[in-house]
C-alpha cells in the first residue's frame, strides 16, 4: 500500500469516526448547556479551561512529537523500537501529570486562589479529570501515527455514545457539574482501558532501546507552542473573560459561539488530524517535490471543505443557535459572525497546515517563535478589549493573533517552498460561498426548522453548482487524489480545471 493510499484510508477511518465523535460531542455539549444555563454554563466552561490549562502543563509536547516520530521508525527491530517509545512515553507523561497536580496543589493552598470559579468546589473532581484526559489524548494521538484510527474511531464512538445517552438521561432531573466530572473521568478511564487492550499487540513483547533524546527535546520545544495555543485558542479567552469580567454569561456565550464555528471547522476535515502530520513526517524523508506537492493539495481542498460553511454561519448562525441551545443564548450571534471573518482570513494563509509542514521539517523552534509572538499579542489585546467589549473583544484579539501567527508561519514556510498562497481557490471559494450565504438568509427568513433546512439544502446545492463553474481544484490536485483514490478522484474531476 503506497503512503497516499494508507493516508486515505486511514482519512476514511479518522473522518468517519471523528465526524461521528465530534457530532455526539457537540450534541453532548448542546445538552449541557441547556441543562446547565446561561450563567453555570459559564462557570462549567471556565472549570474546562482551567482544566486545559493543567493539561497543556503537563504536556511536554509528546503527543505532536510522538505524531512524528512514530511513523519515521522503520526497519526490522521497528515494532520493538515503537513499543519502547510508547511506554517510556507513557511513563513519563504520568510522573509529569502527578508533578504538575503537586505543584499546583501547594500553590493553591500557599496563594488562597481557591475562591476562582469556585475551584475549591471542584478542585479533585478536574485533577481527576484532568488526568484521565492526558493519558487518554496520548493514547490516541500514538495510535493514529501509527494509523490504527480504526481502533480510535471506534473506541471513541463508543465512549461519546454512553455519556449522551447517561447525560440525556440526567438532563431530565437536572444537570449538575459535580455529576459531568465523575461521568467524564470514569468514560475516560474505561476509554483508555479498552483501547490499551484492542492495541495490547503493540505493547506486550520485547523492546528495543531507542534513544529518546529527540522526541524529548522536540516535544519540550513544542510544549511552548502547545502553552501559546492555549491562549490563542478557546479556553485562553474564556478563562481571561472569567479572570476581566464578573458575568458568567460572558464566557458561556463566547464557548457556544467558539462550539459552533468549531463544528463548521472540523465537520468536513477532522479525518486529517494526525493523519496529514503522519504523511508529512514520512514525505519529509522523500523528495521536496513530493512534499510540496501534497502541501499545496492541503491547501486547496482545506479551502474548499471549510469555507463554505463558514460562510453559511456568516448570515445563518441565528436560528442554529435559538434551536439548539435557546434563545437566552442569542448573544452568540455577533460572536459567531466576528468568528468566521477571522476563519476565512485564515484560510488564505494556509491555516494549520503550515505548522504540520514545519514541524515535518524539524522547525520546531520557528513555529514556537511565531506562537509566542501571537500569544502576547493576544493577551494584551484581550487585556485591553476584555473589559469594554466582553466576549466581542474576545473575539477581536485572537482573531488578530491567529491571523498573525498563520500569517508568520507563511513566511516561515516560503523559506523552504516557493509555492505561493492559494489566492485563486480561496478567492473561487469565498466568491461562491458568501453570497449563496446572503441569498438563502434573504429567501428563507423565518427561524423554524424547515426553514433552516431549506436554508442549507438550497445553500449547499448553490454551492456545488458554483464551483462546477469556477473550478476551485487543478489537475495536480487530481494526480494526488488519483493516487489515494481514483474512485474519489473522477467523483469531483467536474470541479477541477482542464
Amino acid at each position: 500500500m503506497t503512503l497516499l493510499k494508507r493516508t486515505f484510508t486511514g482519512f476514511l477511518w479518522n473522518s468517519a469516526g471523528k465526524m461521528l465523535e465530534y457530532l455526539l460531542l457537540y450534541v453532548i455539549t448542546v445538552f449541557i448547556a441547556r441543562g446547565l444555563g446561561l450563567y453555570q454554563n459559564g462557570t462549567y466552561a471556565t472549570l474546562m479551561s482551567f482544566a486545559q490549562i493543567v493539561l497543556v502543563l503537563s504536556s511536554m509536547g509528546l503527543e505532536t512529537a510522538l505524531n512524528k516520530a512514530l511513523p519515521q521508525i522503520e526497519g526490522p527491530a521497528a515494532p520493538s523500537r515503537i513499543r519502547f517509545v510508547l511506554l517510556r512515553a507513557l511513563g513519563t507523561r504520568i510522573a509529569v501529570f502527578i508533578l504538575i497536580a503537586a505543584i499546583l496543589l501547594v500553590a493553591i493552598k500557599v496563594l488562597h486562589l481557591t475562591s476562582a470559579a469556585s475551584l475549591s468546589e471542584y478542585l479533585l473532581l478536574l485533577l481527576v479529570y484532568a488526568c484521565v484526559r492526558s493519558i487518554t489524548t496520548l493514547v490516541s494521538t500514538s495510535m493514529t501515527a501509527l494509523f490504527r484510527t480504526d481502533i480510535v474511531s471506534i473506541v471513541g464512538v463508543g465512549m461519546r455514545a454512553i455519556e449522551l445517552t447517561i447525560i440525556a438521561v440526567l438532563s431530565a432531573g437536572g444537570l449538575s457539574i459535580h455529576a459531568l466530572l465523575i461521568l467524564f473521568s470514569l468514560t475516560g478511564t474505561f476509554q483508555i482501558v479498552l483501547s490499551l487492550l484492542l492495541l495490547r499487540r503493540s505493547l506486550l513483547g520485547g523492546l528495543t532501546s531507542q534513544s529518546l533524546r529527540p522526541l524529548f527535546v522536540f516535544g519540550a520545544v513544542y510544549w511552548i507552542n502547545s502553552i501559546v495555543d492555549y491562549f490563542l485558542g478557546r479556553h485562553g479567552d474564556v478563562l481571561l473573560l472569567a479572570t476581566l469580567t464578573s458575568d458568567s454569561s460572558q464566557a458561556s456565550t463566547y464557548d457556544v459561539s467558539f462550539s459552533l464555528v468549531q463544528l463548521a471547522s472540523m465537520a468536513l476535515t477532522l479525518g486529517f488530524g494526525g493523519i496529514t502530520f503522519a504523511t508529512f513526517a514520512r514525505l519529509a524523508l522523500g523528495p521536496a517535490p513530493a512534499f510540496d506537492q501534497f502541501y499545496a493539495f492541503l491547501l486547496r481542498i482545506l479551502s474548499f471543505l471549510t469555507i463554505p460553511l463558514f460562510a453559511f454561519l456568516a448570515f445563518n448562525a441565528g436560528p442554529i443557535i435559538s434551536l439548539l441551545y435557546s434563545p437566552a443564548f442569542g448573544g452568540a450571534l455577533g460572536l459567531v459572525q466576528g468568528m468566521v471573518v477571522f476563519k476565512i482570513g485564515s484560510r488564505l494563509f494556509g491555516g494549520g497546515v503550515n505548522t504540520e509542514y514545519l514541524l515535518a521539517r524539524g522547525r520546531v523552534g520557528w513555529v514556537s517563535s511565531a506562537g509566542v509572538a501571537a500569544a502576547g499579542l493576544n493577551i494584551v489585546l484581550d487585556v485591553m478589549l476584555i473589559p469594554p467589549f466582553g466576549a466581542f473583544g474576545a473575539v477581536l484579539g485572537s482573531g488578530c493573533a491567529n491571523l498573525l501567527v498563520n500569517a508568520l508561519t507563511r513566511i516561515l514556510v516560503g523559506r523552504y517552498s516557493k509555492i505561493p498562497l492559494p489566492f485563486a481557490s480561496w478567492t473561487k471559494m469565498t466568491v461562491a460561498a458568501l453570497p449563496m450565504s446572503w441569498i438563502v438568509a434573504v429567501l428563507f427568513s423565518s427561524d423554524d426548522p424547515i426553514s433552516l433546512l431549506s436554508r442549507i439544502g438550497v445553500f449547499g446545492v448553490g454551492i456545488i453548482l458554483l464551483t462546477a463553474i469556477l473550478k476551485p481544484f487543478n489537475r495536480d490536485d487530481l494526480m494526488v487524489l488519483a493516487e489515494a483514490s481514483p474512485w474519489l478522484a473522477g467523483r469531483v474531476q467536474f470541479i477541477a480545471a482542464r
